[in-house]
């Protein structure tokens, strides 16, 4: 048997760029994920009391970005709430060399949003030309003298008739879930009222059942009339037990 040597060839291959498809090119741009943000959240403890005006926050962008190519109009809080048109600015304010974007958010809508806690988080989304990111921040929100769910150790909940809930979702459109739990069975009522006291809607005034009990409200005052948007609070009160929470209504 005889054998033969394999031969080497030399092949060269010449591709036309002309006929390459935009895909087949390695980009030198900088992929999205180069494009990052900080945020810095003021209040950093969030009084769920208190009467302020507006919460602000600090929008600083990766090097080689430029926070003002973000539209103000376009940045959100928690995905859902708008920033306010007026004011916004873009400076060094926190005297780091770098610049930042300023936006604010109405203080009472943002408190409807959140649940009191040591260490929540919260961001702001937006873009920059085509590219979107999100930046975060943790703060604590809180109820001065006690509140919904700020100190779970005072009484303990087994010594509590009634618990209630933050609805879901929030904020909503048109129709969210109200979840309560009662310890014993009794006479539960839960009530609407809009920010300035005034009763909205009834949705439960009857006995209950010891357990988990839930609630849907379509956005409409006990005539049937859809309310406007804005901030409501709903209150579950049983066996002389009554809790408070609030929520957004965004159309």
């Amino acid at each position: 048997m005889t054998t033969r040597a394999a031969a080497c060839v030399t092949l060269a291959i010449i591709l036309a760029a002309g006929v390459l498809l935009a895909p087949d090119f390695c980009s030198a741009q900088e992929p999205d994920s180069l494009l990052t943000a900080t945020l810095d959240f003021d209040p950093d403890a969030l009084n769920l009391k208190s009467n302020g005006r507006w919460v602000t926050c600090y929008i600083e962008l990766s090097d080689g970005y430029d926070p003002n190519d973000i539209d103000p109009s376009g940045v959100t809080f928690m995905d859902s709430l708008p920033a306010v048109e007026h004011p916004t600015s873009v400076g060094d304010h926190d005297e780091d060399d770098i610049m930042e974007l300023m936006v604010k958010f109405v203080r009472a809508d943002v408190g409807a949003m959140l649940a009191p806690g040591d260490s929540v988080e919260v961001w702001v989304s937006a873009e920059v030309g085509s590219l979107a990111f999100t930046a975060t921040d943790t703060i604590r929100v809180f109820w001065p003298g006690g509140g919904p769910d700020d100190d779970p150790d005072a009484g303990g909940e087994q010594q509590r008739f009634v618990r209630l809930d933050q609805n879901v979702p929030n904020p909503f459109n048109p129709k969210t879930t109200i979840s309560f739990a009662t310890l014993a069975a009794g006479h539960v009522r839960l009530d609407v009222h809009d920010a300035a006291g005034h009763l909205v809607a009834t949705l439960v005034n009857g006995h209950f059942e010891d357990g988990e009990h839930l609630v849907e409200w379509d956005g409409r005052a006990s005539n049937g009339t859809p309310v406007a948007s804005g901030v409501y609070f709903y209150s579950v009160t049983a066996d002389g037990h009554s809790e408070t929470r609030r929520f957004l209504l965004l159309k």
